[in-house]
């Protein structure tokens, strides 16, 4: 529940129950700044260059990128933390069906002091998960339920999540620069919503700028491209080519 000058960076983490990288799990608030009394939580973090996917198969309620523990006041608006270059797909094994709120990027009760910039994050391809049949034969049982599970999780997704419950209030925290593939609206503010839902808001210092909304997957940007090949382990680093064909 505490962590400071920690660097999680060049993983890639697949078919995992739950969460891919976790880091906080608490859900308080401190009244003192960093540094003060000997006092850290979560300080000078980075989290970078991870690809990530098939997450979150067995459990509800987390994400590729999970944080969450409040690390300074909300007065204390400096950003010391960080969470860039990262490759999130949402597989069709991601969520699984099973339970709520199937997450990208996760900030949690309480967190703070965040600055999320240069993220690739994949939305649920377009293998019918909201209506599209793509051809598929919903007469033979098996492939409806598959159907369904698939359906049920991109209902319950956010790709990038601020917490927003009065108790758990996440504050000073700046998205910039990401990228999001595979979004199913074509105006601006739909976009916003599919990606952040309602949840950027000013008075506490939630700040959303310049992402770029990609509609479909089979032409990725190069800007996303450089983000995606980056990431990952030296053995199985990020690969694009899988998305290709929505079907992912």
């Amino acid at each position: 529940t505490v962590a400071k000058d920690v660097r999680i960076t060049n993983n890639t983490i697949r078919d995992c129950s739950y969460t891919g990288i976790g880091i906080g799990l608490t859900f308080n608030s401190p009244q003192t700044k960093p540094g003060e009394y000997g006092f850290y939580h979560m300080y000078n973090l980075d989290i970078s260059y991870n690809y990530i996917t098939n997450f979150m198969t067995e459990v509800g309620d987390g994400g590729a990128i999970y944080v969450t523990g409040g690390t300074a006041p909300k007065e204390y608006t400096e950003y010391f933390n960080f969470m860039h270059h990262n490759y999130v797909v949402m597989s069709n094994v991601t969520g699984d069906g099973r339970g709520h709120m199937v997450v990208g990027l996760y900030f949690d009760g309480s967190t703070s002091n965040w600055r999320c910039y240069e993220n690739v994050v994949v939305g649920q391809s377009y293998g019918a998960v909201a209506g599209e049949d793509d051809g598929f034969d919903t007469s033979d049982p098996t492939t409806e339920k598959y159907l369904t599970q698939l359906r049920a999780r991109r209902s319950g997704t956010t790709l990038i999540y601020l917490q927003h419950i009065t108790s758990q209030i996440a504050h000073n925290i700046r998205c910039d620069d990401n990228w999001i593939l595979n979004v199913r609206a074509t105006k601006p503010e739909e976009q916003k919503k599919e990606v952040y839902k309602t949840y950027v808001v000013a008075d506490r210092n939630l700040v959303e700028q310049n992402t770029h909304y990609v509609v479909g997957s089979s032409a990725i940007p190069t800007g996303a491209l450089n983000i995606i090949y980056a990431a990952g382990s030296s053995m199985c680093p990020g690969d694009p080519e899988w998305l290709f064909d929505d079907n992912y």
